[in-house]
């Protein structure tokens, strides 16, 4: 298990400027750590290591210290502007998400920390650790919410993005799955042979990662699911809404409807206004 170096925040607009080339990756932004040979940009195995996250964490994954990181990103600075170190943000462990195999042994615990307005981040430990020490390789994992599908035979399942929107599935009495990499996710190890021959509706968050991410998800089940569809939501939902919000909307199941990859997808962007995705090759 990796062992990271104690979190330091920093100001996260300041040093933004100096990450060059970033990539989004759930809550954070990835780029090439400039204080150790880094993924592909130096040995062609691909990986930006050094992590900037949407609470201002500066966090190398590879295991480089805060201050080495520091020290790098001033000697790339041209500027006379220091960099601020600021106070870690006030935040609670407000959910504790355990993934279980499907034959209900539990592999991880995945954290949900929320600061006072709101911003989240999540930490991921082995059963048992004490802290959130993370280290955990995700392709390895099952999916949130395997081990309900043994008790579920023949009936559909819906792939949510996020542990909170396959809970509120739950809670409306439907099967539900996530992966717990998120939007970012591309590798799957074998977390999705729990889908063999199953119906897969994909249910994407209502934005372009969200979208792109379900699409990738429909390219891994083909061949291994019986079926796969999307979710058509009835009613407006507001950017990055997800099944949560649906059913806290008052949306309900009878209401969703499902489409075939190939069919146009409809979505209720207001009163008077929808939006009709036509899938292309």
């Amino acid at each position: 298990m990796t062992a990271y170096p104690q979190d330091e925040y920093v100001e996260r607009n300041e040093i933004l400027h100096l990450l060059g080339p970033v990539k989004r990756a759930g809550e954070w932004l990835m780029a090439f750590c400039p204080s150790h040979a880094d993924g592909s940009k130096h040995n062609g195995k691909g990986g930006e290591s050094l992590g900037l996250s949407d609470t201002g964490v500066l966090r190398c994954f590879a295991g480089c210290s805060f201050q080495e990181v520091i020290t790098a990103l001033r000697g790339n600075d041209n500027r006379p502007t220091p960099i601020r170190i600021i106070d870690k943000p006030s935040e609670r462990l407000v959910k504790i998400y355990k993934y279980v195999d499907i034959d209900g042994v539990v592999q991880a615990e995945k954290g949900r920390f929320e600061t006072a307005d709101k911003r989240k981040t999540f930490r991921w430990r082995l059963p048992g650790v004490v802290g959130w020490p993370g280290g955990i390789n995700l392709s390895e994992m099952p999916l949130y919410g395997a081990e309900r599908l043994k008790e579920a035979a023949g009936v559909p399942v819906y792939y949510v993005e996020g542990e909170k929107a396959c809970e509120a599935c739950w809670g409306a009495g439907l099967t539900a799955v996530t992966h717990g990499g998120g939007a970012s996710t591309k590798d799957f190890g074998s977390s999705l042979s729990v889908l063999r021959s199953r119906l897969v509706y994909l249910w994407p968050d209502n934005d372009a990662p969200g979208a792109a991410y379900m699409t990738l998800v429909q390219a891994k089940l083909t061949g291994l699911a019986a079926d796969v569809r999307y979710v058509s939501v009835p009613i407006a939902l507001g950017p990055k809404s997800d099944a949560f919000d649906y059913f806290e909307a008052g949306g309900t199941v009878e209401q969703l409807s499902a489409a075939s990859p190939y069919e146009p997808v409809i979505t209720i962007l207001a009163e008077d206004a929808v939006r009709i995705a036509t899938p292309t090759a």
